[in-house]
């Protein structure tokens, strides 16, 4: 049983140093850039499982509403900062909303 499960082997390759072809004619993932910001393929062919992930985090964060997200958050986070400080622990001084 190999270790790795990856494209190689689900494309029944004979070894994962063989180049998986893909074809271009089938949609698939976008390979332009896009107006807003580069590829996160990390400088070689699209990750099939990366970007759905960063695709469905996105969807999140504009879902919740990154303002509504700090406000609901900022006085937990004010609340832990000063605990921090009564015990004696290094806060930074600048935090935002959401982070400490």
């Amino acid at each position: 049983q190999p270790i790795v499960h990856d494209e190689h082997s689900y494309a029944h390759m004979a070894s994962a140093d063989v180049e998986v072809p893909f074809d271009m004619a089938v949609p698939g993932y976008p390979t332009e850039l896009t107006a807003a910001a580069s590829r996160a393929d990390g400088g070689g062919r699209p990750n099939p499982i990366l970007l759905p992930m960063i695709e469905n985090g996105l969807s999140w964060v504009l879902r919740l509403q990154p303002a509504r997200v700090a406000a609901t958050v900022q006085p937990l986070v004010t609340l832990l900062r000063q605990r921090c400080e009564e015990l004696g622990l290094w806060v930074p001084r600048a935090t935002g909303p959401h982070i400490i």
